[in-house]
């Protein structure tokens, strides 16, 4: 096992006392398992062509993933329940993402829902945001295009 110190040691001057900083543990094996699960997710991400779609007992979850910043990926939140939907949009951790796909639940991020939430549910504005994030409306889920075109009728 090797440590490798994090941060700065810190000595005072006045009583000589030294704080010494946290060491970090770095175990090849446990790194090596993670980068592992990291692409099998990202795989199955793009496997799944960046949906993730969950029916519930009240409806239907979709989950659309955009692209990457950081340590943070875009998510749409789309939860149906004929013909009206609630939408949530925002950046969500890749370990939420990650973990919604590998176990193919989109009802994960409604448990740690993305920060913005479209107040009038407009469907012009979620297929606007879908399409900055790279879907086409031919590419949707039918049953997601079906609700937004009702709902899209019903705003007239």
């Amino acid at each position: 096992m090797s440590y490798y110190w994090e941060g700065k040691h810190k000595i005072y001057i006045g009583t000589g006392r030294i704080k010494p900083a946290n060491p970090r543990v770095w175990r090849p094996e446990i790194s090596e398992k993670l980068i592992r699960y990291y692409e099998k997710a990202r795989e199955a991400i793009e496997a799944k062509r960046r949906t993730l779609i969950t029916r519930t007992l009240d409806g239907t979850v979709y989950a659309f993933v955009g692209n990457n910043y950081g340590r943070r990926r875009w998510v749409v939140v789309i939860k149906t329940h004929s013909p009206e939907f609630e939408v949530w949009e925002g950046w969500c951790s890749i370990t939420t993402v990650y973990s919604a796909f590998m176990r193919s639940d989109a009802c994960a991020f409604l448990t740690q829902k993305p920060r913005k939430q479209f107040k009038d549910g407009k469907a012009e504005d979620v297929l606007s945001t879908l399409r900055a994030m790279g879907f086409k409306a031919d590419d949707l889920p039918k049953g997601l295009a079906s609700s937004l075109a009702v709902a899209k009728l019903l705003d007239g």
